[in-house]
């Protein structure tokens, strides 16, 4: 028995020193409970005590003065604890020692247990020895002494660097003290001492170890991408780089190891885009400086988005997470940029990016494919543009308390989903499978043609006229309806007022024939009055209070309320509206490209605001401020212009004709006159005009009219008439309506377009284009219908037995009268859909 005893012992007794060593280092309670909350002043005070420290070390000097109060541990603390998720750090002096400590957690399923590391530097005296000294530290309850720390620490730095470089950081240690409650290193150093680290990182057999550690492409690898980025076209657009690169990335993956090939463009990117420390660590002398890129119109995007992807290659993406964390609340501090949460987003993007394309072989030559023939950044790169920005530390707190906040995590969280969405990462097409909430439609046939303006603004916000004088010459002009749709920001303390609404009942009463319909430009949240949208309540005996409730709840002009980081809440309100009423209520997007870096973004826009709300029915196909003649029609003043009076969006192929192939019912037959004042506005219905069928000019038929979506839009006011339709099988189906595939065989195509015998300033008229859109689930055409007409005065026919590609998702009319000046009217219609 005894011989059995001794010959278990022999075989185990390695498991159980392990045993006996885990159960030592490793405890079930941590040392430091509770992760300290960081906020921009702590992390700007640590961030001036580390550029102090490094400068100190840079300098020629060759002494080191530094003093360190309370507060400024307390900062150092909290800015390390916050780098790592699952690990908490503690700083702290006394008269006679240093403390620090460290607590990280290791789940294990069902618990949790916590290696705990803890050191302390003692300023006792040792036989007349005033130095400090690592006295000693415990890995979980396992002591180590002072002494063996400090050997380990000078034989690593030796070894990594040189004996002057661990000397120096030794004599750092051994000259800390604490007098009159503030910590003091006054210590002696070398003069060369960046010099010698620079060196040690430069010289070639650490650099190959550095590459063996962090798995770095070997340097003429990356060479190869270095040296093809050289050869292209020079471009602003990083994404032309990446598209470039991973081209050669697939053919180079022929014969190579893909995960390789996509490390080494990675790391091509980042020296040629980032900086040239990334070169010094890949061992490449010779690179091409092509200057500033930009991600979605922005430099520090670009910058955001590399640097956080090589940092996660060289240490972790939790890492780097947490350093582009750091960075925004560091900015959010006084004097900072603020904190953005599009910065953000571009770091985790950029972990994303260099993870998943470097995952694994399959994974690598996915992204190959994927990235050589993408046609829009949209392939690997979220939209940024309606997050959060600039916050300071105040307004910061405001919302979210703090970074360690259930709010922050919860809005992180649903800002990172954007980048899930994206088909780099996520290999299916979502967007085909919503199930988008639909509007009410009407399908009564009886009505007449009415002429409507849903913009326009009065004294009452920045507008020039009363509502009695905009009434009475949208009358003059033809308008059958108009609405009143002052700003929402909350400083026009006349918007919604009870003198407000006194006026538009005035307006009614004194303008026979003509609707004034309350309603509200909403600053959406959460662009701080970037973008705007017109919304239209039904009508209620109570639909003061409701404007008034729905303004004050969710406008967002200069508000910043957790409220306010989304869209959402408020379209939630228009739901529960809805839910009450007859009809829901109107939102239409107004002027959507006037301020976008793309005009991508409204397509992105408009499909989340339509999965969140039927009330959600389109945008604008033409702004107001017509009588602007320049550069600056529409107030279009920045990236993106209007084309013959009408907003891109208009245009063949663009965000709508994308937004009705992948199935949503946007409709932008709009033409609104946004009037403010004569100087830059026709009045309402004078220029451009919105047509609308509708049973009546009554406020809730006009807005079941916009909903019904059958309506058209022009300039000049040129057409008298339009009849747009499908006939099939005995149905006629019109714009804003769908039709069934099966019902477009034998089904025909019957325009029919009377002209006004003059346009509005009094010309004969005259219709030189007019193309039928056909929007398909691949491509998008426009086909001539003028050729085709039956013409007799002012009056155009045409009837055509429709021939439809497989897969037409829509089909719309857009028409241009030619004039002799620059700018041309428009004819622009709602679309036919078909039901796949």
């Amino acid at each position: 028995m005894l011989a059995k005893i001794r010959s278990f012992l022999k075989r185990t007794w390695k498991l159980c020193l392990f045993i006996l060593f885990i159960g030592l280092v490793v405890d079930t309670s941590p040392l430091i409970p509770t992760k300290p909350t960081l906020e921009g002043t702590e992390a700007n005070i640590a961030r001036s005590k580390a550029k102090a420290f490094a400068d100190g070390l840079a300098s020629a000097d060759t002494k080191i003065n530094l003093d360190f109060e309370s507060q400024d541990i307390d900062a150092i603390s909290s800015t390390l604890s916050h780098m790592f998720d699952n690990t908490n750090m503690g700083l702290g002096y006394s008269p006679t020692m240093v403390q620090g400590a460290s607590s990280t957690e290791i789940s294990l399923g069902l618990f949790s247990v916590y290696f705990n590391i803890y050191c302390e530097i003692s300023f006792l005296n040792y036989a007349n020895d005033k130095s400090s000294k690592i006295e000693r530290c415990k890995l979980g309850d396992l002591p180590i002494p002072g002494i063996a720390v400090s050997g380990l620490m000078y034989a690593g730095l030796t070894l990594l660097f040189d004996g002057e470089v661990a000397s120096t950081v030794d004599n750092l240690v051994s000259n800390v003290s604490v007098k009159n409650r503030t910590l003091h290193v006054n210590a002696f150093k070398s003069i060369d001492f960046k010099e010698r680290v620079n060196d040690t990182l430069n010289d070639a057999s650490s650099l190959a170890k550095l590459a063996i550690q962090t798995n770095i492409p070997q340097p003429e690898i990356i060479q190869a991408y270095l040296d093809d980025i050289a050869r292209q076209p020079k471009s602003t657009d990083m994404s032309v780089y990446i598209k470039n690169s991973m081209q050669l990335a697939s053919l180079r993956s022929i014969d190579n190891d893909p995960v390789t090939e996509n490390k080494a463009a990675l790391w091509a990117w980042a020296i040629s885009f980032g900086t040239a420390r990334f070169a010094r660590i890949a061992g490449i002398s010779e690179y091409p400086k092509n200057g500033q890129v930009t991600l979605r119109g922005r430099r520090d995007l670009a910058q955001h988005f590399i640097f956080s992807a090589i940092i996660a290659q060289l240490s972790s993406s939790q890492f780097s997470a947490r350093a582009g964390e750091l960075k925004e609340i560091l900015d959010s501090g006084a004097g900072g940029s603020g904190f953005s949460f599009a910065d953000l987003l571009a770091d985790n993007t950029g972990i994303a990016f260099g993870e998943t394309i470097t995952l694994n072989q399959e994974n690598a030559l996915r992204s190959q494919v994927l990235l050589s023939k993408m046609t829009q950044k949209d392939t690997f790169f979220p939209y940024i543009h309606d997050l959060p920005e600039g916050l300071s530390e105040n307004k910061f707190r405001l919302i979210f308390d703090n970074a360690s906040s259930e709010s922050y995590d919860n809005f992180i969280n649903q800002m990172n989903a954007r980048i899930g969405a994206l088909i780099l990462y996520n290999d299916s097409d979502s967007e085909l499978l919503l199930d988008i909430p639909k509007p009410r439609i009407s399908q009564n046939s009886v009505g007449r043609w009415l002429t409507v303006d849903t913009h326009i603004h009065t004294k009452y916000s920045d507008g020039a006229h009363t509502i009695a004088e905009i009434a009475a010459n949208a009358k003059r002009f033809g308008c059958d309806a108009i609405a009143i749709t002052d700003h929402g920001d909350k400083n026009l303390s006349g918007v919604l007022s009870d003198a407000y609404f006194d006026d538009i009942d005035m307006a009614n009463i004194e303008n026979t024939g003509l609707t004034v319909i309350p309603g509200l430009e909403w600053n959406i949240p959460p662009f701080n009055g970037r973008e705007h949208a017109t919304v239209l309540l039904p009508e209620h005996t109570n639909i003061k209070n409701q404007l008034r409730q729905f303004r004050n709840s969710f406008d967002h002009y200069r508000e910043y309320t957790r409220r306010h980081l989304t869209i959402k809440e408020g379209l939630e309100w228009l739901n529960d509206l809805a839910k009450q009423s007859p009809i829901e209520p109107v939102f239409i997007y107004n002027h959507p490209s006037r301020k976008d870096f793309s005009s991508r973004e409204n397509k992105y826009d408009m499909s989340q605001w339509q999965r969140l709300s039927a009330s959600v029915i389109g945008m604008s196909g033409s702004p107001g401020h017509q009588k602007k003649r320049g550069l600056d029609n529409g107030s279009y003043e920045t990236l993106l212009r209007t084309m013959h009076g009408l907003d891109p969006v208009t245009n063949k192929g663009s965000e709508w004709d994308m937004l009705l192939q992948k199935g949503y019912r946007v409709l932008g037959a709009r033409a609104p006159s946004d009037f403010h004042n004569t100087g830059m506005d026709y009045w309402p219905c004078e220029f451009s005009s919105t047509h609308v069928f509708s049973a009546s000019n009554r406020h809730n038929d006009i807005l079941q009219g916009l909903i019904n979506g059958r309506t058209w839009a022009q300039h000049g006011r040129f057409v008298e008439r339009l009849n747009f339709m499908i006939l099939s099988r005995g149905n006629a189906y019109f714009a804003g309506q769908s039709i069934p595939a099966f019902a477009l065989e034998n089904a025909s195509l019957n325009v029919d377009i009377v002209l006004a015998e003059q346009d509005w300033q009094g010309f004969s008229t005259e219709l030189d284009k007019l193309n039928l859109i056909i929007v398909g689930n691949e491509k998008v055409q426009s086909i001539d219908l003028l050729s085709k007409a039956n013409k007799s005065g002012k009056t155009i026919r045409i009837d055509l037995q429709l021939s439809l590609p497989t897969g037409t998702r829509a089909i719309r009319l857009l028409g241009r009268s030619i004039q002799a000046e620059l700018h041309h009217y428009s004819l622009f219609t709602n679309p036919i859909m078909v039901e796949q």
